[in-house]
């Protein structure tokens, strides 16, 4: 018997309290990183503070711009439907929707209703649509690319 050292027993229970500190860390570090970590949000932003506006990332802040966002999907999806000849990769301008009357303009309710601006990313091979906005000072997507948007 080993009077001196550790058994099977103590080191399985260390190990054990080991995992489950990492685990709570990653919840804690999922749920504080939601939004700024691509694909870390699952549909809604949290309510937080605002992140640097020039690093390109999501800013959490009261409002929900994933809804703006889903709008936009949802106008570009009808946009082509109602296209006969649609070249893909497609790039189709917020304000293109807005103009044909797909969506509405995006007003950002936390900078005195200025207007957003945007754009959706379609492909046809993928049947994907990925939606891109920016609205000035307060928010804009993870990977938003400013030349696209007119």
């Amino acid at each position: 018997m080993n009077n001196r050292g550790w058994g099977l027993s103590e080191m399985l229970g260390i190990l054990l309290v080991f995992a489950a500190c990492i685990l709570v860390i990653i919840i804690i570090s999922n749920e504080n990183f939601k939004g700024v970590i691509p694909n870390s949000n699952n549909s809604s932003l949290n309510v937080s503070t605002k992140k640097n506006y020039d690093d390109h990332t999501k800013e959490e802040n009261s409002v929900d711009y994933t809804q703006f966002e889903d709008e936009m999907v949802k106008g570009a999806k009808e946009y082509i439907n109602d296209q006969t000849d649609i070249d893909s990769p497609l790039v189709i301008t917020l304000n293109e929707l807005v103009k044909l009357n797909y969506v509405d303009s995006i007003l950002d309710p936390n900078n005195n209703d200025e207007e957003c601006l945007g754009y959706i990313l379609y492909s046809a091979k993928e049947e994907s649509y990925k939606a891109y906005l920016r609205c000035p000072g307060s928010y804009r997507t993870i990977g938003y690319e400013q030349t696209l948007e007119s």
